[in-house]
């Protein structure tokens, strides 16, 4: 069950699709992986996972072309990106922290949740979240997942997504991306017991038993 809750939006957003290698192509919404990104911002411990429960897009899909320039600082090289971004972007994250069991935590479930809410509520984030690029920063704000949420009307939007990046798991030294078949439905993309797709084979994850792997 959600115990964490994030209201986030920015201008600009851009979630590379990484299947597409060279190719600047964003995926339509935000991912969990960016999600996790955004999350982690907030709050960031080496034992502690975030899990998504469910994403609404509140905003409609908007798409603006974008110049990025990036001056390399040992060789004063410029790098010129250009792009189609996400643009007026809007969601609600809804997630839960899970522990891995790697690590001593020195925290339980209320007194993690009660650090970020914190931070959230006096916009104190560890580092700056972003949706995707570190030049789209975003805003956030808390949200009980226990209050109502009927104001945060998500979009009247329904399909099937195709494959998304969930996350990016380190198999021995080696990045290994994780995927799952998408959808969105009625504005939100659900995460609860879905297959995740990776080099390792195949698992579920956010079963609703607290058991993440």
């Amino acid at each position: 069950m959600a115990n964490l809750g994030l209201e986030v939006w920015g201008d600009y957003a851009f979630f590379k699709r990484p299947e597409k290698k060279g190719e600047m192509v964003s995926y339509d919404f935000l991912t969990p992986l960016a999600a996790k990104g955004v999350f982690e911002a907030l709050y960031w411990h080496p034992g502690v996972h975030y899990v998504f429960d469910e994403i609404r897009a509140l905003s409609p899909v908007q798409y603006e072309p974008v110049v990025i320039r990036r001056t390399d600082s040992w060789t004063g090289k410029e790098t010129v990106m250009k792009f189609l971004a996400l643009t007026h972007v809007h969601y609600l994250i809804l997630g839960h922290c899970m522990f891995d069991g790697t690590q001593r935590v020195n925290a339980s479930v209320g007194k993690t949740k009660n650090i970020f809410m914190q931070r959230a509520k006096k916009q104190k984030a560890f580092k700056t979240p972003y949706f995707g690029l570190p030049e789209f920063t975003c805003q956030y704000k808390w949200v009980d997942p226990a209050s109502d949420l009927s104001k945060f009307k998500p979009i009247n939007r329904t399909c099937d997504l195709g494959l998304m990046i969930y996350d990016l798991r380190n198999d021995d030294g080696r990045v290994l991306p994780e995927w799952f078949h998408a959808s969105i439905q009625q504005g939100i993309i659900p995460l609860k017991r879905i297959k995740i797709e990776s080099g390792r084979g195949s698992r579920i994850v956010n079963k609703g038993t607290g058991d993440y792997t």
